[in-house]
């Protein structure tokens, strides 16, 4: 089962990257309330116009972390991955 959400379309939001981190986290957490160690998800956020972007926090409302950087066709770099910083609990 997959899910492609779209946020700033079609009118333009500003704070679309926001409001994508903040769903995706929410998804998280629902699906870890629901079934805790039963299921997991994967969650991948990709701001701008092309296939791999940055997600870019506008208000800094959430901490990320830097992962690991991963290759990527196309890239003579690696590229730099960033999740959010999930409070313990």
């Amino acid at each position: 089962m997959a899910l492609l959400a779209v946020f700033g379309a079609p009118r333009r939001q500003v704070d679309h990257a926001d409001q994508a981190l903040a769903a995706a986290c929410e998804i998280a957490d629902a699906v870890d309330d629901e079934f805790q160690d039963e299921l997991g998800v994967g969650i991948g956020l990709n701001s701008g116009k092309v296939v791999a972007g940055n997600v870019g926090l506008l208000d800094g409302a959430m901490e990320l972390e830097e992962r690991p950087a991963v290759p990527l066709k196309g890239k003579t770099e690696p590229v730099a991955l960033f999740a959010p910083r999930r409070a313990t609990q």
